[in-house]
């Protein structure tokens, strides 16, 4: 539970979790996550006396809720679900006190739309994507949807296991294994593309740590 509870301030310190490859968002942070930064900087300075930080942490909160009827795109799906998935980490997970009864019974309440978003996730995402993006980025996409879906259940894993004692995993998290090649999110394979231009087709990460060059389903 220790490390869910750093990725706020991994993600501010860093610009990336387990779950948000730093070069995901290659034309700047989605509003959501922007919101979501600026909020985790406010929990690092929260106390049981903080009534500021705590409205500003509830009507963050608010508005990232409203934004989920308003979702009509995969990569705003994406984004949505990152941010609901570290603010809950803050809200659900942050010792009590400094987080108020209040702002945890909201993380509560929170809780379902955390599942809808993670299934909505799964169900929303492309088969293939476009030829127009690299296959650096395909990978960085495809691999960052699986950690966020893994990482999103194991939030309502520790969650359930601390108030019922149990939790039950969905058969489809039972067959979304992360990549075989996770040490790859670590280094930077930018240049990669520049060596690969004018191969068809978009890669996946083989069992040799090398881009093949084929068909990129984003989940499977």
């Amino acid at each position: 539970m220790d490390h869910l509870k750093s990725l706020p301030s991994t993600f501010i310190q860093t610009g990336g979790t387990p779950f948000i490859h730093p070069q995901l968002y290659q034309d700047g942070l989605p509003p959501l996550l922007q919101n979501i930064s600026a909020l985790s900087n406010m929990h690092t300075y929260l106390n049981s006396l903080d009534h500021i930080i705590s409205l500003a942490i509830s009507s963050t909160a608010q508005n990232i809720v409203n934004s989920f009827s308003t979702l009509h795109t995969f990569n705003a799906k994406l984004a949505f679900t990152q941010s609901l998935i570290l603010l809950q980490i803050m809200t659900l997970l942050s010792p009590s006190p400094p987080m108020s009864h209040v702002l945890r019974q909201q993380a509560e309440n929170r809780l379902p739309l955390l599942q809808a978003s993670i299934e909505e996730l799964y169900l929303s995402a492309p088969v293939t994507l476009p030829s127009s993006m690299s296959h650096y980025q395909a990978w960085i996409l495809a691999e960052s949807c699986r950690r966020t879906i893994h990482v999103g259940h194991m939030v309502l894993g520790v969650h359930s296991m601390l108030t019922k004692g149990n939790f039950t995993l969905t058969l489809f998290v039972e067959a979304l294994p992360l990549n075989r090649n996770a040490e790859l999110w670590e280094r930077d394979l930018s240049g990669y593309d520049e060596q690969t231009k004018g191969e068809s087709g978009h890669g996946d990460m083989g069992g040799t740590g090398k881009l093949r060059a084929s068909e990129t389903d984003l989940i499977t």
